[in-house]
């Protein structure tokens, strides 16, 4: 998979840069891993798609996953994401009962009775060797705090496993603490850890000068400088919010707030995204709200799918609906979704009250998650089941 384009230039972030690029260093001879971490809105995924261009412009196989919070709930979500561009003729070159898990897990071929979670591990192991021995590999996991438990459990016994495969590991979490993988101690003096602090008022200074406006005067941006603690996300977001200085947020939750309350004729489509998560245009009724809110620039398009422009406007937008507006949402949801387990999970966050047919619902995905050797996610919706 080609890394993700990014429109504008990296300002401020040089030594993180060189950082990334002695990471890819590393993966000549042998795994690597490379954990960035920063408070929301600070540029982690910026820093993270330059560290895997510079990793494709070597070669490197990529294979990528951006998780949202909503999918937490869904079993080898983030996997089947970063194996979405393997054929299932390369997982069928796997042993046998490896390749039958894999595919079971990734709800690409029939489940057996019950998939041994450790038998999924292991074929996502060979996989990678099997893929490395060709090429490097590097696994690019953005906001890999949302991994769901079953990815989470595979990808940690492939890093704990690797010795001399050239497979790379590259994540973006808000906390060093929240890895889900644990790079630092499954890779050890091989995995390199990239901090990003506030940029510099003169990085500040020259990000609103070129994206926001050329004439900002000196004092206005200095208190956005002093408000926003270098954070690009909020800085930006400051600059153009106009020119009073009196009324501009003064935290990001008010800045959210702010964007969406701007935004209230997109409302609709934002959430219905919001309770949705990314999904193709054809999924919005209403063209003009999507429109709007693309405009506000809440939500963004790429490559046909619509996602919101910052994590932070996602979480924001879902808090903020009313709670028997959500449930419908949910409700509407479940009627598109793709696969019992998607439905499953819509139809207990509509429900307010005790519902048999949900539950048989719920009951049957909690089998199939099971089945698939998910047993996280399968507790998960068995808990629902007995709820309702």
């Amino acid at each position: 998979m080609d890394a993700p384009i990014d429109a504008f230039e990296l300002v401020g972030r040089d030594a993180e840069v060189a950082a990334a690029g002695g990471w890819v260093d590393l993966l000549a001879d042998g795994p690597s891993g490379l954990v960035i971490e920063g408070e929301a809105g600070i540029g982690k995924t910026r820093v993270w798609i330059k560290a895997i261009g510079l990793a494709a412009e070597r070669g490197v196989r990529l294979l990528v996953a951006r998780p949202v919070e909503g999918e937490l709930a869904l079993g080898y979500a983030g996997l089947g994401d970063l194996l979405h561009d393997v054929s299932g003729q390369r997982i069928a070159e796997l042993p046998e009962p490896q390749a039958r898990a894999l595919l079971a897990a990734l709800s690409l071929g029939a489940a057996p009775e019950s998939t041994d979670p450790l038998l999924v591990a292991r074929a996502t192991l060979s996989l990678l060797r099997l893929l490395a021995a060709e090429a490097p590999v590097v696994l690019a996991i953005d906001d890999a705090q949302w991994l769901d438990a079953p990815s989470v459990r595979a990808l940690a016994f492939v890093t704990r496993r690797l010795r001399d495969e050239p497979v790379g590991v590259a994540l973006t979490v808000r906390d060093p603490d929240r890895d889900p993988l644990d790079l630092a101690k499954a890779m050890g003096e091989r995995c390199i850890g990239v901090r990003l602090d506030g940029l510099s008022f003169g990085a500040i200074g020259h990000l609103v000068r070129t994206r926001v406006t050329p004439e900002i005067p000196r004092r206005r941006l200095l208190d956005i400088y002093e408000r926003s603690g270098g954070n690009p996300f909020f800085a930006l977001e400051l600059a153009r919010a106009g020119p009073e200085t009196d009324g501009l947020p003064r935290t990001l939750h008010d800045l959210v707030v702010r964007r969406l309350d701007e935004a209230v004729a997109g409302r609709s489509a934002i959430e219905l995204l919001a309770v949705r998560g990314p999904a193709p245009v054809s999924a919005f009724p209403d063209a003009s709200a999507l429109d709007a809110a693309v405009a506000h620039g809440v939500l963004v398009e790429h490559e046909g799918e619509i996602r919101f422009s910052h994590p932070l406007l996602a979480a924001g937008a879902y808090a903020r609906i009313p709670p028997g507006r959500r449930r419908e949402l949910h409700r509407r949801a479940a009627a598109l979704a793709a696969g019992i387990e998607g439905r499953a999970r819509h139809l207990a966050l509509a429900a307010a009250a005790p519902d048999p047919g949900v539950a048989r619902i719920l009951d049957e995905a909690a089998r199939l998650a099971r089945d698939r050797g998910a047993p996280e996610i399968a507790a998960r919706f068995a808990a629902h089941a007995r709820r309702l």
